[in-house]
């Protein structure tokens, strides 16, 4: 019986691993006075970031740098982006479409037009991203092991149940 709570214990935290949040949504704490702080959303159509919040930094940043011809609306995110950490960008299924991210502008652009940002954290804006939406998730295959360790652990479980039927039948 021991053997039956421990399996079945084990099958619910095998089940509650994959929505576990791997990160939090947006919090007000992460603001940073120090840093540019955009509230951002994907753009499908064209494949760029679209500033929704916090174009006064790009604004500030092109006038004391006297940049020219800036597109205060869109803005390049490199480091620490959504992009390399949520799955749904490399399948190109965009369920996740607003961030909050925190950076610096990074010097050297490459297209004059727009900025680039070097992201030190982000954040969702509209919910919390699960564990089996992540990249590792995909990567190491996570969901063919869970399935196939909770297949294990289910066939065990009827073992355990059926095993006093089957030791009352031999007698």
């Amino acid at each position: 019986m021991k053997r039956l709570i421990f399996n079945v214990i084990i099958l619910i935290i095998m089940i509650t691993i994959p929505s576990l949040p791997y990160k939090k949504q947006y919090d007000p704490c992460l603001f940073d006075e120090d840093k540019i702080n955009l509230e951002v959303e994907y753009d499908e159509s064209s494949d760029t970031l679209v500033i929704a919040k916090g174009s006064g930094y790009i604004k500030r940043y092109a006038s004391i740098n006297n940049l020219n011809n800036i597109d205060v609306s869109k803005i390049k995110i490199v480091g620490k982006t959504p992009y390399k950490e949520i799955s749904n960008y490399r399948i190109r299924k965009s369920e996740k479409r607003r961030f909050f991210i925190k950076g610096e502008f990074a010097k050297g652009n490459k297209t004059p037009e727009i900025l680039t940002l070097k992201v030190s954290d982000w954040a969702p804006l509209d919910s919390d991203v699960k564990l089996f939406e992540t990249i590792m998730w995909h990567k190491y295959n996570l969901s063919l092991w869970f399935t196939y360790f909770g297949f294990i652990i289910i066939i065990h479980s009827i073992y355990i149940l059926c095993k006093p039927i089957f030791k009352g039948s031999d007698s």
